[in-house]
């Protein structure tokens, strides 16, 4: 008995090849244990013991090589974690000054002994921006390793620029604009990037990579608004969009037609306008006609009355400008009436210190200085008939200061070489000379000039076309810009257009009837654009 007692009760040593048989169980069979005892865990799969704490495992600890996938600070994704000895259990955290030093477990899961991923659960886990972090990972028994740093807490792009209009500005006609400058932050550090990803700035405008927009916007008829999303880029890849939008004004335009003084209130803030001043245009001359007459001399058409067209005039803020609007000239009476009589000079127009000379009027025949055209904005054109050949009526419009250069067009009326049959000369227009009349000659009014002032292209000023001298004569055509046409045999001279400040034709004089009225001028116009 005393060998048996010995052998129990005395430290024993094992050896041998074979295997030792411990109690064990599952973990809801754990005893209450005793420090040192040991025990075979089922439901984990290794040895446990039991020390001070409690039942622990005895297990090789895993190891943490890599870790891919980035972590947000405010939207979740997953990462993917690597290394080895990895259990069915293991548990990820969040580490290090990312968390706030506060370590934060992550949803894990077990893809085999060398892979676990994880849902970085952004939206719970207080994340730290830009600050470094480390990745633990602990076994079911317990042991654990640290992978430090494993990469920093990144974030995407912030916009500080918010969404929706950035901008009202207007078109060329404004100068000066400043720079449109669209923001966003990267809490990373980086300098974010900028790119149109749809839709398009303003026509004439240009989208720069550092997010600023430049350039003067292209002319509109309308106020037009552009959309455009811009993507902004930080130095990680990280993006994030946003949409934007800028409108571009019309130009305000304001518009005198009636005859006569008119005041123009400028708007706060319009230091300068465009602004375009036509005078009356002139009458037509005519011819006697009639059985006894001999009138077979056709009247002149007379001159556009002067065009003024400044980009760029000074105006006080919220001050006012006077101006008026010059009537067109009557034209010469028929031969029956009136005998043979020149037409009437327009009146001038005025905006400011800016003035437009009425059209000189249309000459009549035969010979005699009222056979002359008169001078005006543009000059009237000589009558037919008579000897010596006279002079054309001159151009007075004086240029006009603006922005970068002087602005006011006119040109002198056209000649009249004294051949039979004597149709009557052309007078001048904004944009070119009147037509030689005489020797049966189709005398057209010199054309006006264009403008797009009122948002549309639009000739003014055009002169009066010479009247037909015989029944064989063809009439001289009214310039483009609402010039009359010179009279048709036996008929009177067209009247200038409403507001375009064209000369009126000139009257017809044919042997034995009665021969035709020299068309009125049209009367003038001013428009104000801002």
């Amino acid at each position: 008995m005393s060998d048996l007692r010995d052998f129990t009760g005395k430290n024993r040593k094992f050896t041998g090849t074979e295997s030792i048989k411990v109690p064990g169980g599952t973990t809801a069979q754990r005893p209450t244990g005793s420090v040192g005892e040991l025990r075979y865990n089922s439901t984990l799969g290794f040895l446990e013991q039991y020390n001070s704490t409690g039942w622990a495992g005895i297990d090789a600890p895993p190891t943490v090589s890599n870790q891919t996938g980035t972590i947000y600070e405010a939207t979740d994704t997953t990462i993917t974690i690597t290394g080895s000895n990895f259990k069915t259990g293991s548990q990820v955290q969040v580490t290090g000054a990312g968390v706030s030093n506060i370590d934060r477990t992550l949803s894990t899961t077990f893809v085999n002994s060398g892979e676990l991923t994880c849902a970085t659960n952004a939206a719970t886990v207080n994340f730290v921006p830009a600050q470094s972090y480390g990745i633990k990972v602990t076994n079911p028994s317990g042991l654990s390793a640290v992978l430090e740093p494993a990469g920093t807490i990144n974030t995407f792009p912030v916009w500080s620029t918010g969404a929706g209009s950035v901008a009202t500005i207007y078109d060329s006609g404004r100068s000066g604009y400043p720079t449109i400058t669209l923001t966003a932050t990267d809490a990373d550090g980086g300098t974010p990037t900028y790119s149109v990803v749809s839709g398009s700035v303003p026509s004439g405008m240009t989208f720069n990579a550092n997010g600023t927009i430049t350039g003067t916007a292209n002319a509109v008829g309308s106020d037009t608004t552009s959309n455009f999303t811009v993507r902004a880029t930080d130095n990680e890849g990280d993006t994030l969009d946003r949409a934007f939008s800028i409108t571009v004004k019309a130009p305000v335009t304001s518009t005198y037609t009636s005859t006569g003084g008119f005041t123009f209130n400028v708007p706060t803030g319009v230091s300068s306008v465009r602004v375009l001043v036509v005078a009356g245009g002139g009458g037509g001359g005519t011819r006697n006609g009639g059985a006894n007459s001999g009138g077979t001399d056709g009247g002149a058409g007379a001159g556009a009355g002067g065009m003024i067209d400044v980009p760029s005039f000074p105006v006080s803020p919220g001050g006012s400008v006077s101006g008026s609007i010059g009537r067109g000239g009557f034209g010469g009476a028929n031969g029956y009436s009136g005998g043979q009589t020149p037409g009437e000079k327009g009146t001038n127009s005025t905006f400011g210190t800016l003035t437009a000379i009425g059209g000189g009027y249309g000459g009549c025949g035969p010979g005699g200085p009222v056979a002359n055209g008169g001078p005006g904005g543009s000059g009237g054109g000589r009558g037919g008939g008579g000897s010596p050949s006279g002079p054309t009526g001159s151009a007075e419009q004086p240029g006009q200061p603006g922005d970068s250069g002087t602005y006011g067009y006119g040109n002198n009326g056209g000649p009249n070489p004294n051949q039979s049959p004597y149709s009557g000369a052309g007078g001048g227009g904004a944009g070119g000379t009147g037509g030689t009349g005489g020797n049966g000659r189709r005398a057209p009014g010199g054309s006006g000039r264009n403008s797009d002032i009122s948002g549309s292209t639009v000739t003014y000023a055009g002169g009066g076309g010479g009247g037909s001298g015989s029944s064989t004569n063809i009439e001289g055509g009214g310039g483009p810009g609402g010039g009359g046409s010179g009279g048709a045999p036996d008929n009177n001279g067209g009247d200038g257009s409403n507001n375009r400040g064209g000369g009126g034709g000139g009257g017809s004089g044919a042997n034995p009837s009665g021969g035709g009225a020299g068309g009125r001028g049209g009367p003038g116009i001013v428009i104000v654009r801002y």
